[in-house]
């Protein structure tokens, strides 16, 4: 502000209260605990200069607290409300300006939480709007007319932070300010004055000459702070003439939302009989020792101003930030330099005493950073946005950053900018310490602590620090807890390094619920579950709060979320709590499944002969599947769905499959109970050809029902319990009974082949247990599988199911039985997979994988093996030949068997790590499969009666291009022959 031709800076000072550790934060996140906050005042040194760049602090401070009976935690942001009105003019003195306040009032006071809960840096305004008739605005702009409807002449506005909502901003609202108050009940608003959540503590530039406001605005970095709550006071000078008045903004201790306002008046005191000086009675040493006092209570550090220079050397001040010495140097010589010629251009930026250690940027990088670039123009305010920049962004490695240029030669206004940077060094450090490390074990604390105690002198530089804060946090990281570091260093002052280590925990954990707007980029936001309520998504998360943040508890949540088949997509975004970095805030962003949705689709079935697709007119008539589902069906997530499928849409009556299916996500923690109704028709690999040239299809229909639970334990950790009841047939082509299997052999048709079902009718009943358990941390890096299946958290991956067959019977008289004629059996199967990146090369470093996006090369190493004990029919045994049993065979081409055992590798080789324009992977695999010999112990012994190897072996190569889609030529190594295949989804 302007007083009296005079610039001065009205501001807030803060120092520490003497009782107070730095490092401690208060309980109860009062500033006022930790600090004691005062007015200051500050006059230019220089009124003249277009920059203001110099400041005189004037001493003590005009307003060194609070109204008394406030309950404050902060005290701060003065903002002028009115200048002084006639007959007084409208300028008064700096000493009016700084004396004769006292408390007033309230200017308003919040009371509901969307009006904000912190408020600081307010403004008021009357807003300069046009007049016009009744109901007639003409041309005013919509500010006006909203305004000029309502009648409402202010403008008023607060930043800080708002209920229901994790950012912070400016809001606003449009209302009347009268006698002292401003009507916040009856005002518009409150509106936010931009919809991002960096424009903070707005301010107002005037004319008054013009009725034209400047909104003058900035950005603001995201930073750690106090949390405070909205309260504030008002003051009034006393005298008679004029009034004008402040606004600051505050905080209660209370911790209520909204609250009230600062309004500050004061009286113009030139009319007032003058009074006598009293003469100090204080010696000139108490005075000077009061004065330090009261310096050092200001909270800001003071320099004894120079003399005001006078003559030529005042007109020619310098007006970038440093008076470069080529310039002073031309100034005490009589020269002027407003000869030179051209514009301020920077030829050279040169970085002196940068400290290229750990994390920092390299001086290279650093440069790129600048607002000052070389070859081009800049100015003051470049140097000085850098300089701040600098001193705020590596507070804690540089003690100071001085800038100054120089001309780069006598006559043009090109100049050298050279950055001097002074990093921390201590002295006399004899001792590391490292607190705050509960997690550590202090055998780690003292390796480290040994490793990084410098030898005699003990002297410490921003690079010992640096190697302590990477030894400790990369033991952090190495564990998987990125929400552990160092959060600073002290104690140098004592003569010990202290490395002050924060682990977050988990505090808060809220939902988000998005979803995409139609022919936008940005999503939806709204706030209550259509299908899952929030408190079901933070349960299923299972992030506990007071627990560590783990790397691995965001994909574990990911995982138990996606379980319950409700979300489309999921997105884990921890943050540190910008208030307490000791605490981790969770953002779970989700976006739900449609609440009604009907799916259509159409496939194409082509049979495989000698590795090759028929195109026959049967494999033209599309077939396909619809599913209707309806989510959220009672109102707490289960969801209802009915699917419809068939082979053949002109005839659907054939081969009509349908499935219901009823399910609870969740029934338990983690664990989802389903009722599925089905009816299902495929083809049974049993009866298929070996080395004969034409067998007819046998196919399998399902019918019946299944109960089930599926329990999630974190990543693709499952645990199923199924009991299954079928009514099972056999039947051919056009849905006759099938009993046995036939063959054309030789001309002849044979139908002494084996049986079909259990009970020799083509018919059985079937009860089953069914239990099914994964352990599986597999995870995919840039496009390609890395990792380990494991049972018992060992180096290998274990896939086990059990399937129990409980069909017993009970013989009656006339050779009748009672019960289930599936059989009484025990069938299990356990496959193995590991990935891992391919021995022989440098495995792929950080930058490798997050910044040039490359994917490892990787060996794949695969068994499967299964037994089965006791009476089972055909359509329950194990077959061996298929894309996901041996490659290059069709499925149960090499047999049919009661027990079995596979092994493949696979050799994985992404050609995006060696050019961009060549995507997808290039592979090449080796595979084999035996039944042991015990296809002989089934019922007709389906492997010898179908001519069928009983083994078999395979090799070849493959590319994995458009998404899943697999090109691949495998080698049998049976018949000694090659054919090409197109498979679709992943092997393992």
């Amino acid at each position: 502000m302007i007083t009296g031709g005079v610039p001065v800076l009205l501001y807030t000072g803060v120092v520490l209260r003497p009782d107070r550790d730095p490092a401690v934060r208060p309980s109860s996140l009062a500033v006022s605990e930790l600090c004691i906050e005062r007015q200051l005042a500050a006059v230019a040194d220089d009124a003249g200069d277009p920059f203001l760049l110099q400041w005189r602090k004037l001493p003590g401070s005009w307003l060194p607290a609070p109204p008394p009976g406030q309950c404050l935690n902060c005290f701060r942001d003065p903002f002028i409300l009115e200048r002084p009105s006639p007959p007084n003019g409208s300028t008064w003195r700096v000493m009016q300006l700084l004396s004769g306040w006292r408390y007033e009032g309230l200017l308003c006071t919040a009371s509901r939480p969307e009006q904000g809960v912190v408020w600081e840096c307010p403004v008021l305004a009357a807003l300069p709007l046009q007049q016009h008739a009744p109901g007639q605005h003409g041309n005013c702009s919509s500010l006006d007319a909203t305004a000029a409807q309502v009648g409402r002449s202010h403008f008023f506005s607060i930043s800080g932070g708002f209920a229901n909502s994790s950012g912070t901003g400016c809001i606003c609202w449009l209302g009347r300010y009268r006698d002292g108050k401003f009507d916040l009940a009856a005002a518009a608003g409150p509106t936010r004055l931009d919809l991002g959540d960096l424009l903070y503590a707005p301010n107002l530039l005037s004319v008054p000459a013009q009725g034209v406001y400047l909104l003058a605005v900035g950005s603001r970095a995201v930073a750690q702070g106090v949390n405070m709550h909205a309260m504030g006071s008002a003051w009034e000078g006393g005298g008679s003439g004029w009034g004008w008045g402040w606004g600051f903004g505050g905080s209660s201790s209370s911790g209520g939302s909204g609250g009230p306002l600062f309004d500050i008046a004061a009286a113009d005191d030139k009319d007032k009989p003058a009074k006598k000086k009293k003469k100090s009675k204080k010696s000139k040493k108490q005075q000077e020792e009061e004065q330090q006092r009261e310096e050092e209570d200001d909270g800001m550090d003071i320099t004894e101003s120079e003399e005001e220079p006078v003559g030529p050397e005042a007109e020619t001040r310098a007006a970038l930030l440093v008076t470069s010495e080529t310039e002073a140097a031309e100034n005490r010589e009589g020269l002027d330099p407003s000869q030179r010629h051209g514009t301020h251009r920077c030829v050279e930026v040169v970085i002196e005493g940068w400290p290229e250690v750990g994390a920092l940027p390299r001086s290279g990088e650093l440069k790129d950073l600048l607002a000052v670039q070389e070859g081009f123009y800049f100015d003051a305010q470049d140097i000085i946005e850098d300089r701040r920049k600098l001193e705020l962004q590596y507070d804690e490695y540089i003690a100071s950053v001085d800038v100054r240029t120089e001309y780069v030669d006598d006559k043009s206004n090109h100049q050298r900018v050279i950055y001097k940077f002074r990093p921390f060094v201590f002295e006399g450090i004899d001792t590391i310490e490292i607190k705050g490390s509960s997690l550590m074990p202090q055998r780690v604390v003292d390796e480290i602590v040994k490793s990084c105690l410098p030898p005699n002198p003990y002297r410490v530089d921003i690079g010992l620090m640096d190697k302590v804060r990477e030894k400790i946090e990369k033991w952090y990281q190495d564990r998987g807890l990125p929400f552990c570091y160092v959060g600073y260093f002290d104690g140098m002052e004592e003569g010990t390094l202290r490395a002050n280590v924060i682990e977050a925990k988990v505090n808060n954990v809220s939902v988000r619920y998005e979803r995409p707007r139609n022919g936008e980029s940005d999503n939806e936001i709204y706030s209550q579950g259509e299908v899952v309520p929030a408190e079901k998504i933070i349960s299923a998360a299972g992030f506990k709060k007071g627990e560590h943040y783990h790397i691995d508890d965001g994909q574990d949540a990911i995982n138990n979320i996606y379980a319950c088949g409700l979300i489309e997509e999921i997105n884990i975004e921890p943050e540190q709590d910008m208030s307490d970095p000791s605490k981790i805030n969770i953002r779970v962003v989700v976006e739900e499944v449609a609440p009604k949705s009907m799916e259509l689709d159409l496939d194409w079935a082509f049979q495989m002969k000698d590795g090759v697709p028929q195109v026959t007119r049967q494999s033209l008539i599309p077939g396909g599947s619809v599913e209707l589902t309806h989510e959220n069906l009672f109102g707490d997530s289960q969801s209802l769905s009915l699917s419809l499928s068939s082979s053949d849409w002109r005839n659907p009556a054939a081969d009509l499959g349908f499935q219901m299916s009823y399910t609870e996500p969740f029934y338990a923690p983690n664990t989802t109970r389903n009722v599925q109704v089905f009816n299902t028709r495929k083809m049974s690999p049993v009866f298929t050809p070996g080395a004969e040239s034409d067998v007819p299809p046998v196919f399998v229909d399902r019918f019946g029902a299944k109960a089930w639970t599926s329990h999630t334990g974190g990543q693709d950790n499952k645990v199923e319990h199924n009991l299954l009841l079928q009514n099972i047939s056999t039947v051919d082509e056009n849905g006759q009974a099938v009993v046995k299997g036939t063959k054309v052999s030789r001309g002849y048709y044979a139908d002494n082949g084996p049986p079909t079902t259990l009970s020799g009718t083509g018919k059985d009943v079937s009860l089953s247990y069914q239990g099914f358990a994964a352990m599986d941390n597999v995870q995919f890096v840039n496009g390609n599988q890395l990792g380990t299946r494991m049972l018992l958290q060992l180096d290998q991956g274990l896939n086990l199911q059990v399937d129990q067959g409980l069909n017993l019977q009970v013989p009656l008289p006339g050779g009748r039985k009672l019960g289930f004629s599936g059989g009484l059996y025990n069938r299990m199967v356990a496959s193995l997979t590991h990935f891992m990146q391919l021995p022989g090369l440098a495995p792929l470093t950080d930058d490798d994988v997050w910044l040039k996006r490359k994917a490892p090369n990787t060996l794949v190493l695969h068994g499967r093996v299964g037994n089965c004990l006791g009476d089972m029919g055909s359509y329950d045994y194990f077959t061996l030949g298929g894309p996901y049993s041996v490659r290059g065979y069709s499925p149960g081409e090499l047999g049919a068997c009661r027990r079995f055992v596979e092994a493949a590798a696979e050799v994985r080789l992404p050609l995006k790590n060696y050019s961009e324009k060549m995507p997808g992977t290039l592979y090449a695999f080796a595979e084999l499969g035996s039944d042991l010999g015990s296809s002989r112990s089934l019922a007709g012994s389906p492997t010898e009666f179908y001519r069928k190897a009983g083994h078999g072996a395979t090799y070849g190569l493959g590319l994995k291009a458009l998404g899943a889609c697999r090109f691949e030529y495998a080698r049998d190594c049976n018949a000694g022959t090659g054919a090409v295949f197109v498979q679709w989804g992943e092997r393992f």
